[in-house]
This record gives structure tokens, C-alpha cells and sequence, in this order.
């Protein structure tokens, strides 16, 4: 394995997985209600990405044979990092509507057509595979249709419904609290726009740069978002 792979995944990885998993105890730890389990849900989402995606390169380290196994692995793992963001738009939505016409029933039919849109983006035909050097690999057309669906079913609705929860607010400690959220909202995006194109472009210049900088991009959005709203959700309060 290169060294950019190694450092991209087992060390900067593994800090994640304690991290975020930490902060999503925190967050119920403090409360659990609709908008804490929401929110708690899109860390642990990618606390068990993250897992698998040790366990694939684990096995890939161990000389395995198994590539039809590893890349079912990668099939998860890309499918719980990409379901594990509509947590993030719900919570969003969650905070905009205050539990009022956003019930547990429309909770449920927004993740399950999120589950099944999801599913469907990633079973392209030859959408995600292994190099011969067992790198995983998305086609353009995958790139392509993830750009969009991303751009379409996440980043749009959670930026709206973001600033419209941000007008709601007059507090200005709680409203420079939410900023906060924001940056970390549009920092982790794009952390998950550039983990796209790296596992499709397989350029070493590339893969060596963003290698440099997605870790510290994933773990300040984390926190950004956490000490946004994850910290002080009994203070989000817009009825």
C-alpha cells in the first residue's frame, strides 16, 4: 500500500472513530429527543463507514483474495457515509418545523426514499471497483450521479432550511453559535465532495494533497457542527 493510503485511512480513520463517536454519546447523553438522536445518528453513520472501511483495508493489508467480498465493503461503506448525511438534512428540517408538521411518520418516509435513492445511485453497473493494486474505484459515471443527487437531495435543502433557521434566531450568542454550524455544514461537504473525486481520480498529486488536508477538514467539521447545535440543542429553540 502507498503511504498516502495509509495515511489517509488507518490513522486519521481510527482518531475519527473515537472522535465521532464520543461526540454522538455526548449528544445523548445531554438529550434524547427526535433532533439529538438525529443528529447522533449521522456520526455514528459514519463511525461504522469508517469501521468497515478499516476492515476492508485490513483485509487488503493481509494479502487477501477476497475482492469480491472487499468490494461489497466499500459498496457499504460509500452507502452508510451517503444515507448517514440525510440524518444531517433531517435534523435540519427537524430544527426548522420544531416537531410540529415534521412527525415521526414523515421522518421514517424521507429515510426510507433516501435508503432506497441511495441504493439505487450506487448499483451502476461497474460503479464501484477494485484497482489492481485494490485502490476502490468509482467510475465518472458514479462521480457524476453523486455530484448530482448530493447537490440536489442534501446540500440545497440543508443550506435553505440552514438560513432560514439562522433568520429565526435573534439571540446573538445562540445565532453566532449556529454560524458556526453552517461553516462546519459547508466544510463538510465539501470533505465529502473531494473524498469523491479522489476515490475517482487516481491522480498521485491529487490523492497525495487532499490525503493532507481531509483529515483535518473532517475532524473541524465534526467539531464545527457539534459545538454549533450538537452542544446547546436545548438552546435551539424556535417555536
Amino acid at each position: 500500500m502507498d503511504w498516502t493510503r495509509l495515511f489517509i485511512v488507518l490513522i486519521p480513520q481510527s482518531i475519527t472513530i473515537i472522535s465521532f463517536g464520543f461526540i454522538a454519546y455526548k449528544i445523548l447523553m445531554r438529550r434524547k429527543d427526535r433532533s439529538s438522536v438525529l443528529l447522533s445518528s449521522f456520526y455514528l453513520a459514519l463511525v461504522f463507514a469508517f469501521s468497515i472501511n478499516l476492515i476492508a483495508l485490513y483485509l487488503i493489508y493481509s494479502d487477501s483474495q477476497l475482492n469480491t467480498l472487499i468490494t461489497l465493503l466499500y459498496f457499504i461503506v460509500t452507502y452508510l457515509i451517503l444515507f448517514g448525511f440525510f440524518f444531517l438534512v433531517l435534523f435540519i428540517i427537524n430544527l426548522y418545523f420544531v416537531n410540529t408538521i415534521f412527525n415521526l411518520k414523515i421522518t421514517m418516509l424521507i429515510l426510507s426514499l433516501s435508503g432506497i435513492s441511495s441504493i439505487i445511485i450506487l448499483v451502476q453497473p461497474e460503479g464501484i471497483t477494485l484497482s489492481e493494486d485494490f485502490l476502490v474505484q468509482y467510475s465518472i459515471e458514479l462521480l457524476i450521479s453523486l455530484y448530482i443527487f448530493i447537490f440536489l437531495a442534501i446540500v440545497i435543502p440543508s443550506l435553505i432550511l440552514t438560513i432560514k433557521v439562522l433568520q429565526k434566531i435573534h439571540h446573538h450568542s445562540l445565532k453566532k453559535k449556529f454560524k458556526l454550524f453552517a461553516i462546519g455544514l459547508i466544510v463538510k461537504y465539501f470533505d465529502l465532495y473531494g473524498a469523491i473525486l479522489y476515490n475517482t481520480w487516481h491522480f498521485q498529486l491529487y490523492r497525495s494533497i487532499w490525503s493532507g488536508i481531509t483529515s483535518f477538514l473532517l475532524i473541524a467539521s465534526a467539531l464545527l457542527i457539534y459545538y454549533g447545535v450538537g452542544k446547546n440543542l436545548s438552546s435551539v429553540n424556535l417555536k
